[in-house]
């Protein structure tokens, strides 16, 4: 899952409003995207809106994790919770940092876990480690269905976005 998809659903399932309207003053959001295989990151500032928004990247970067090859019994590993709770930790203290030296305000920050992780047993576990490593942040995981539907969402302009899914979208 891409961090643009990441910041398309967050706003969608009511998280913040990366995709909605943005005023004239410049809004600045960041996505942490878990993954089995990484911990991805991004920071965007964002000014104007609709067709002229203009979107400027300030941090971008991938750590590469275990939680994919971690899985016995259906559960993650103590260590690759362990590992994957400190990149999040990491990448989310290098966007404050770059936050606080841009002077950008208030960042709204986005905790993701891709569908593919959703079937493990202990995500709870895995919920718990990183709100202790980011001192409270959760993370909000996401379905194949949600996933591939803001997938879409993301890379549709504004003006012609696709309707919410109901029960009979497939």
């Amino acid at each position: 899952m891409t961090i643009r998809r990441s910041l398309a659903l967050a706003a969608l399932i009511g998280f913040g409003a990366a995709s909605a309207a943005v005023t004239a003053r410049a809004e600045a959001y960041g996505g942490i995207d878990v993954g089995s295989r990484a911990v991805k990151a991004r920071l965007f500032v964002f000014q104007g809106n609709g067709e002229t928004r203009n979107t400027t990247e300030l941090y971008n970067r991938t750590v590469p994790i275990s939680l994919a090859t971690s899985i016995t019994e259906g559960k993650f590993s103590d260590k690759a919770i362990k590992e994957t709770a400190a990149a999040v930790a990491q990448v989310l203290g290098q966007m404050t940092e770059i936050a606080r030296t841009q002077k950008l305000g208030e960042v709204q920050y986005f905790v993701l876990g891709g569908s593919g992780l959703t079937g493990v047993g202990n995500l709870d576990q895995l919920r718990a480690g990183i709100a202790e490593q980011t001192g409270g942040f959760g993370i909000t995981f996401i379905d194949s269905r949600t996933e591939s539907y803001h997938g879409l969402r993301s890379a549709v302009p504004e003006p012609r976005e696709p309707p919410a899914p109901s029960s009979s979208w497939r």
